[in-house]
């Protein structure tokens, strides 16, 4: 595993984490009826990085709620997504409520995405060391020496020479990808006729958009060449939505300060979600023996 330096400053991406939690478990409730299935896969992820890791510095980012500032660049993002399951609110209420207690630092801001203030805290921390905490492969384009991605699902830290084996190309080119392939769940168009290998196999023979539609010709696939060429507009539109747009970001260096020993903070609202193998796991790291009624229900996470 990548060594992770003392002073490392974690961005938990709360936005995308918060849909994996909910969708990857089967619904859970507790006795009087609260669901809690999302709420109790994000602690369990909080307290695993906590336990893995030790982090000194950690932040949650959270999207904001209304449209963007790439909703002025196209009406039409994300028009496609559904709505929010009627019991998420509830669930991140709880979560956020969870982050206050145990002092975890939270941020989000109006007409800007989580991803956007990721990338904009990774870059002010960019000369020392940054872990995403993120599933989300859009992140991924932020990789740099200093900055990494740990993919809390797979369990494994992506850094540049992990991403160039899984991709064959360096992470600077993961938005000329995007950009070609487009996302149906954002409703980011890209270009037409071009899927995932044609896009692989261009990133990996050019530098960036311009540099491919400077060399169009190079292209040697014809059906492709013409895609590419009816598609020029799309495909540069879906790279303005794809960038992650740098915001400076109103907080202080002594408010990323995390600290593990406040999670005993937690303990009577975990008591009250009845959260009794969260309550376990923290009375064993304690060196305490849990009590009857902390004794863990079984709880199936698949995160496929």
């Amino acid at each position: 595993m990548h060594r992770i330096k003392p002073n490392a400053l974690f961005l938990i991406d709360g936005s995308s984490f918060l849909y994996r939690a909910y969708y990857a478990m089967r619904p859970l409730h507790t006795s009087k009826a609260v669901p809690v299935q999302a709420t109790y896969g994000f602690c369990r992820m909080i307290n695993k990085l906590i336990k893995d890791f030790s982090p000194k510095r950690m932040v949650l980012v959270w999207d904001s709620r209304g449209k963007t500032f790439r909703h002025d660049i196209y009406e039409a993002y994300k028009a496609t997504r559904q709505e929010a399951p009627s019991d998420l609110g509830l669930q991140k209420d709880h979560i956020i409520e969870v982050a206050d207690k145990i002092g975890l630092c939270q941020i989000a801001q109006v007409g800007l995405e989580a991803d956007d203030l990721i990338a904009s805290l990774a870059k002010d921390y960019a000369a020392e060391q940054v872990i995403i905490i993120s599933p989300d492969k859009d992140l991924r384009q932020l990789i740099t020496q200093n900055i990494l991605v740990f993919d809390p699902c797979k369990r494994e830290i992506i850094d540049q020479e992990v991403f160039c084996d899984k991709y064959g190309f360096p992470p600077e080119r993961l938005l000329f990808y995007h950009a070609l392939l487009g996302d149906a769940s954002d409703n980011i168009p890209g270009v037409r006729g071009v899927g995932e290998k044609s896009a692989s196999e261009l990133a990996k023979q050019f530098a960036s958009l311009d540099d491919l539609y400077a060399n169009l010709e190079q292209v040697e696939k014809s059906r492709v060449r013409n895609a590419l060429d009816a598609n020029k507009e799309s495909a540069y539109l879906s790279a303005q939505l794809f960038e992650l747009k740098y915001h400076k970001v109103a907080l202080e260096k002594d408010e990323l300060n995390f600290d593990e020993k406040n999670l005993v903070n937690a303990i009577p609202f975990f008591r009250e979600l009845e959260f009794t193998s969260i309550l376990r796991e923290l009375a064993t790291a304690a060196g305490q023996a849990p009590s009857k009624k902390d004794e863990p229900a079984e709880v199936i996470i698949n995160w496929e």
